[in-house]
């Protein structure tokens, strides 16, 4: 047990998962079912204790809730889970039944979902006094306001936290004309984890695998999946929180994760989405 009097370290890793009802069907991506392996041995790869686990787009499907199995592959039980993308209505073009996002980890012994509007929940878990909010905004040049009024409703749960953690899917470049939901969170003292450790922001999605399957689509997006995007992020602030080290999760695809007959094509990889990882200190409380 870390005394409130001593400074404490905390290994973060965020991971969307991919959920891709349409792609699925039409046999260009494997079933989540079929990639959830690779992702829990992707995560079990890292060299290091896995204290607080964000994971993004689980489906629980008709065999299985693939959150739950990945927790449990990684060895922390099923984890904590929140239906966070539901539609307002049964036809609604916004929104996807059964995708969840949740937390585990060595470190996550409870988490609270946030409502951040738009029919969207964060999942929360503190530490020592310290909030640590794992995110899925919403996708879609269309969704930049959708996007900042999350991240407003964001700042408000938040409030009572000086000291907090944010990992997850930003959906929205680091470019500063371009990030409304990020410039807003900036603003009220979040930094990435990548800046704070000066390297580069990693391209995160879509991984190389996947450049092919998704749409290239026009202006904004045909940009996007030719280059990457750094839509995924570890951001934190507050005076207790220090970024010792961050990096990009090593992809590992598990072993019996094969070509399907059915989709020969498709990729084995567990997400168009790379893992990130980042190491914290924790600075001791004074209360």
């Amino acid at each position: 047990m870390i005394s409130s009097r001593e400074s404490d370290t905390v290994n973060v890793i965020t991971q969307n998962v991919l959920l891709d009802y349409t792609r699925t069907r039409q046999k260009l991506i494997l079933p989540q079912d079929d990639r959830i392996g690779s992702a829990a041995a992707t995560i079990n790869n890292f060299p290091g204790e896995l204290d607080i686990v964000g994971i993004q787009e689980a489906h629980k499907s008709k065999k299985q809730h693939n959150g739950e199995v990945l927790a449990e592959n990684c060895g922390y039980g099923p984890g904590f889970w929140v239906n966070h993308n539901q539609k307002p209505y049964p036809d609604a073009p916004k929104g996807r039944s059964n995708e969840y996002m949740g937390l585990f980890g060595a470190r996550v012994d409870h988490a609270t979902p946030i409502d951040i509007g738009d029919n969207r929940k964060a999942m929360m878990t503190q530490i020592a006094g310290v909030a640590f909010v794992t995110l899925h905004l919403r996708y879609g040049y269309d969704a930049r306001d959708l996007r900042r009024a999350q991240a407003k409703e964001l700042i408000g749960a938040l409030d009572s936290y000086e000291n907090a953690v944010l990992l997850g899917d930003f959906n929205e470049h680091r470019i500063k004309r371009i990030a409304g939901a990020r410039n807003i969170l900036g603003a009220e003292g979040f930094e990435s984890v990548f800046d704070l450790t000066d390297q580069p922001h990693p391209v995160t999605s879509p991984i190389e695998p996947y450049k092919k399957i998704i749409s290239s689509g026009r202006g904004w997006q045909s940009w996007w999946v030719r280059h990457g995007w750094s839509i995924d992020d570890i951001m934190i602030r507050g005076p207790r929180v220090r970024a010792l080290a961050a990096g990009v999760l090593e992809r590992v695809i598990a072993p019996g994760v094969f070509v399907s007959e059915t989709a020969p094509n498709a990729p084995l990889e567990a997400s168009d989405h790379e893992g990130l990882w980042a190491r914290l200190e924790l600075a001791p409380r004074h209360d």
